[in-house]
């Protein structure tokens, strides 16, 4: 008997925090295995469990009198982190990054397909419409096969599919819906990556509030469809005829859990939004960004846009400002040509500006020649910060990424000609000046330009407003390309400390002597800089009196270079950085520093190593790969 529908439950979100093949054993998780007939469906894609999920009462709940799950204390029912909330199960590929799952059908390390199954506690009311946040990217895969979703039916004993879809996000409703709920009164959900496909899971919402904007919808503008929204609803923006810009939006974000998406299909570009025009001066309730999120305005998403052409008469405009909002994510966007790419600010405590996430962008080309070297295509601040698989190139005056935030921690990314140095990390008054103002840079392609008139250094690290930094600066399996003599390290605080480990550095085979790997100055003492394990260029020198231990160095022979895959003229398109052929002396060097790196306020970084990939993905490393100096792994 088909369970009936009653009230919506409002905005039930469903973020994705752990691995859940491991959930399966313990008792936050889920059985695939003896829930009832297992009927098979054509339509049922290769390698998923047959089985409907055998339901259970999980931590954080409670059975009622009338045999449904209800959960143990009262909450906002837009609520986005509730018990049971976390992926029910997984299976084949699946990459828990702490806000985001990753679906890996496709690439290295696949071997099944790859799913996760989740768990939406209803009491017993099925929802009206269902709305499934999961993206295919690389967004330019337009033969992708897309993704299925499976909705466990417990009345026909069954999955019931449908699919594939190459559009998202994805809102389901009426017949679509029609299946019957567990014994617990919950529906499962599953999202399979078609064969060939990656897909990106985000958000499963039971009876979300959506706003949906462009030609033929509700509103034609967005900031229309924000002066109407409330915590917790959705802002799906689609685009205009021949994907027009959306011109002069000015979006002043003070609602929590306000979700802005493009309404996007493989192989199209991502929605535009230009602020040329408009003075984006941050006066009052004007923002200082084409997206700006307020004091209180936590747990926002924006997703799927192309942003630029924000600007003001002091010259930081930006794409994207997070003035004192926690958990803000900007995902798969571009931003560029504005006076600043993103800026964020905290206001010297803890409780404000934690946990800001960009993962999967292109930021590049911001800044403005009328304050030269002064804006940047990042300029952080706040808590914490995790930049994650993005590609940050060509800051046209200053810095690629500039921050002041108490942590940071970028993974997995490429970073390449700056107008000065790639990472300027810095001290800000009331964030920086105790212990624990630490940083970590892990996995990341770094590369210099060969012809530049900035500051040639690679890596700042200390101080340059006058506030102690208290922290240690993590650099561990980098591949860092630099011609210059400058050093790549520059530490320049009294209590800044670093540690260099399984990093593969490369003078683009110019030969010369006199390079530095470290510099300490302004109170900064060298025997606080330590690391092992490291691959350096012809010449390289390291500076007397460092921690660093020598004898796990290895230094080039003249003429003598890393066995890239693409040779003297790598290129990150082909896997050109790559190292292709067997070398003892970048791999199997040891792993030293990947083990307990420290995490900021409010991060989850997730469980798993991984390497850069073009078109802004992500590919898993495998364990027995990790001793291999660099960013990237050999190639099978």
């Amino acid at each position: 008997m088909m369970r009936c529908r009653g009230n919506s439950l409002r905005t039930i979100a469903v973020l994705m925090l752990a691995l859940a093949m491991l959930i399966g054993a313990c008792g936050a998780g889920g059985e695939l295995a003896g829930a009832g007939p297992a009927a098979v469906l054509a339509d049922q894609p290769a390698g998923f469990p047959v089985a409907l999920p055998v339901d259970r009462v999980l931590p954080g709940e409670v059975l009622s009198g009338d045999g449904n799950v209800r959960r143990a204390t009262a909450h906002a029912t837009s609520e986005v982190r509730q018990p049971g909330g976390e992926p029910f199960s997984t299976g084949g590929t699946a990459l828990d990054q702490g806000r985001t799952l990753l679906l890996l059908s496709e690439g290295e390390s696949v071997t099944a397909v790859s799913y996760a199954i989740f768990r939406l506690a209803l009491a017993d009311t099925a929802p009206d419409s269902l709305l499934i946040a999961a993206e295919l990217l690389p967004a330019d895969a337009a033969d992708s096969p897309g993704y299925w979703v499976g909705l466990a039916d417990y009345d026909a004993g069954y999955w019931r599919w449908l699919g594939p879809y190459t559009s998202w996000p994805l809102v389901l409703s009426g017949t679509e819906l029609s299946v019957g709920l567990s014994d617990l009164g919950n529906l499962f959900v599953a999202i399979v990556a078609g064969e060939g496909a990656n897909v990106l899971c985000d958000t499963v919402s039971a009876d979300p509030n959506i706003f949906t904007v462009g030609p033929g919808q509700t509103y034609a503008r967005i900031d229309a469809a924000l002066a109407d929204a409330v915590d917790g609803d959705t802002i799906l923006v689609h685009p205009q005829t021949g994907n027009a810009a959306y011109t002069m939006e000015a979006l002043f974000v003070t609602e929590q859990d306000l979700s802005f998406r493009a309404v996007l299909q493989p192989g199209d570009a991502r929605i535009p939004i230009d602020g040329t025009g408009y003075d984006y001066n941050g006066v009052g309730s004007t923002p200082r960004a084409i997206f700006q999120f307020q004091p209180g305005a936590d747990g926002c998403t924006v997703s799927g846009f192309e942003l630029s052409g924000a600007s003001n008469d002091s010259d930081n405009g930006a794409g994207v400002r997070i003035n004192q909002a926690n958990d803000i994510t900007i995902r798969n966007c571009e931003i560029h040509d504005n006076d600043m790419g993103l800026m964020s600010n905290g206001n010297d405590t803890e409780d404000v500006s934690r946990n800001q996430l960009v993962e999967f962008c292109h930021v590049h080309h911001n800044g403005n020649w009328d304050h030269a070297g002064y804006n940047h295509n990042f300029y952080m601040g706040g808590m914490s910060v995790t930049v994650r698989a993005c590609e940050i190139n060509h800051a046209l005056t200053g810095h690629n990424y500039k921050s002041r935030a108490r942590f940071n921690r970028l993974e997995w990314c490429y970073l390449h000609d700056s107008a000065n140095r790639e990472f300027d990390l810095v001290d800000g008054a009331g964030e920086t000046d105790y212990a624990g103002a630490d940083s970590v840079i892990i996995g990341c392609l770094i590369v210099k330009a060969t012809a530049m008139d900035g500051n040639k250094t690679v890596i700042h690290w200390g101080q340059d407003g006058g506030n102690d930094h208290h922290g240690r600066l993590w650099l561990v399996n980098n591949t860092i390309v630099t011609p210059y003599i400058s050093p790549v390290l520059d530490c320049s605080a009294v209590n800044a400390s670093a540690s260099i480990n399984n990093n593969l550095i490369w003078d683009t085979n110019n030969g010369q002597t006199g390079q530095q790997l470290i510099n300490a100055r302004n109170g900064a003492q060298l025997f606080n800089i330590d690391g092992s394990y490291n691959w350096l260029p012809y010449g390289m020198q390291i500076a007397a009196g460092s921690s660093i231990v020598t004898g796990h160095v290895y230094t080039a022979a003249s003429g003598e270079n890393p066995p890239f895959a693409g040779g003297l003229n790598p290129n990150v398109a082909t896997g050109g950085w790559r190292l292709g052929a067997t070398d003892p002396h970048v791999t199997a060097c040891g792993a030293a520093g990947m083990g307990d790196l420290p995490v900021g306020v409010g991060q989850d970084p997730g469980d798993f190593v991984c390497e850069y990939r073009d078109f802004l993905w992500l590919a898993p490393r495998s364990a027995d790969t990790i001793d291999d100096l660099g960013a990237f792994a050999l190639v099978p």
